[in-house]
């Protein structure tokens, strides 16, 4: 099966000026986010002269680029494959910002990609390794707003000001979702210049957002994609429609960009999702739904405050010494107050009684409308 190597190995000869701007373009942009262009921009103003693929050439022969990174060796191919491309030669990058803050339990990273076709690509990183971004996505089930999607808007508005070209906006994971937030929240000017925003497989929002105005304003640009067994794009609620892609890995590991499978320069794709991923997805809503935002956050935070008993900071770190890690786990729980402790165990014993609910009611659904395919559920969410 191809992937975006074998479409940079075939397309990577056109230029954008015979084949436009599609759905792949933007898959290979968000990927490239995950890059560490810090040392690169250091020292440099936002909105200064921008880098060519060729000028990163130095930190990316030193490993600086793809130090500590998911899929480094991947990502480290890609690179160079797009550098020695004829149509993403002439394609430069400006305007990076990388902020991991902690305090503020923000993860935000974003740049510009200025086309030869004369547009903009504004991409936004998905979440990365830090413990902070995982944090900052689990917040969105009880903030009406997360720092990394207000932090988007004002970086949004703040590039469009630097040029009146048009702009597609996008980012795979959260980037995606912070895509389409910036995209509905920036100022009427600059949504005008829009032409599009690309979701990759980024979580959906809650429900109060997909009746604002300012999302119904864009909602017909926002084009969304999942793999057949997506979990992250399902999460929270999406009234976007989307295109369900093929992957060439199973369950969680289809959140890979670089499994998903593109042929004659466009994705392949299928018309469902899988059942087990609608289930999760059910279970998920449920779950969360049966919590108001306050047991939410007391939930979350709780948990992160246990994680940061083992003085891990990434998820590799949390990762790399399972055993150490699960017993400093086990003995912070015994310091919790014991209200808070008997809150947590109730929480955990409600999504125990919501899993066999929703697998009866769902299933049985599913199964129903589709006999013939039941392991699939067609695109209705």
């Amino acid at each position: 099966m191809s992937n975006i190597f074998d479409f940079l190995k075939i397309n990577g000869n056109i230029r954008f000026k015979t084949a436009e701007f599609g759905p792949v373009d933007a898959l290979v942009f968000s990927q490239l986010t995950y890059l560490n262009y810090d040392a690169a921009f250091l020292g440099r103003d936002f909105g200064s002269e921008p880098l060519s693929f060729s000028s990163l050439t130095p930190y990316a022969r030193s490993g600086q680029l793809f130090n500590g990174i998911r899929a480094s060796k991947e990502c480290e191919q890609l690179f160079f494959d797009i550098q020695n491309s004829i149509r993403y030669q002439d394609v430069t990058i400006s305007c990076f910002v990388n902020e991991v803050v902690a305090e503020a339990e923000k993860q935000f990273c974003a740049m510009v990609f200025h086309l030869p076709d004369g547009t903009d690509f504004i991409a936004f990183r998905g979440t990365d390794n830090t413990l902070v971004g995982w944090k900052e996505d689990f917040n969105m089930t009880f903030m009406s707003a997360i720092p990394a999607q207000l932090e988007a808007v004002a970086y949004l508005n703040r590039v469009a000001e630097l040029s009146d070209k048009k702009l597609r906006v996008g980012g795979h994971s959260k980037g995606g979702n912070l895509a389409v937030y910036a995209a509905a929240k920036c100022s009427p000017a600059v949504k005008d210049r829009i032409l599009e925003i690309y979701n990759l497989d980024g979580p959906g929002f809650r429900k109060e957002f997909l009746l604002d105005p300012d999302f119904l304003a864009i909602k017909d640009k926002v084009k969304k994609y999942l793999p057949q067994a997506s979990i992250v794009g399902l999460l929270m609620y999406s009234e976007e429609s989307y295109t369900v892609v093929r992957s060439s890995r199973k369950g969680i590991m289809q959140h890979d960009l670089f499994s998903w499978q593109i042929e004659n320069g466009m994705f392949v794709t299928d018309d469902s999702v899988r059942t087990r991923s609608m289930l999760l997805d059910r279970t998920i809503a449920d779950w969360v739904a049966s919590l108001d935002d306050e047991q939410r956050k007391i939930f979350i935070d709780t948990i992160f405050d246990l994680i940061r008993h083992t003085n891990a900071r990434t998820v590799y770190e949390l990762n790399a010494q399972k055993m150490k890690n699960t017993a400093m786990l086990l003995e912070a729980v015994k310091d919790i107050d014991a209200e808070k402790r008997r809150f947590i165990l109730k929480v955990f014993g409600i999504l125990f009684r919501v899993v066999p609910k929703v697998y009866k009611k769902h299933f049985s659904e599913l199964t129903a409308r589709f006999p013939k395919r039941n392991d699939i559920y067609r695109i209705q969410h």
